[in-house]
């Protein structure tokens, strides 16, 4: 199965989602005794994905540029096991980590953290 996150082709992309679940929000107010409560909608599914791609300098240049721009977009993840996810909303890319892989050239390691829409 190929990895890839928004259609940018990886060698690998490791980590998994959580589901949505319901939320919830509490509070209290001054001067009433117990708490207030109110059921919100589905979320808290943050997560961080690795995506990994082994080739040339000049090539992850583009790749890392590639990943960069995903940021605040919604795109779909299909990771290392095959498992698919639609609607993820990419928050964070982090700063990429390159180091040597032969007979490859070099590794790249772009982190890239968001949540299921």
């Amino acid at each position: 199965m190929a990895s890839s996150i928004g259609g940018i082709a990886c060698d690998m992309v490791k980590g998994i989602a959580p589901g949505q679940k319901t939320r919830g929000e509490t509070w209290q107010v001054p001067g009433i005794s117990g708490y207030g409560a109110a059921t919100l909608g589905a979320g808290d599914s943050e997560t961080a994905f690795t995506c990994i791609r082994y080739a040339a300098s000049a090539v992850l240049d583009a790749w890392e540029a590639s990943i960069e721009a995903l940021q605040y977009t919604i795109v779909t993840v299909v990771n290392d096991r095959g498992k698919t996810y639609t609607r993820f909303l990419v928050r964070k890319v982090a700063v990429p980590r390159r180091e040597p892989a032969q007979p490859y050239g070099e590794k790249s390691y772009v982190q890239v953290q968001g949540v299921i829409c």
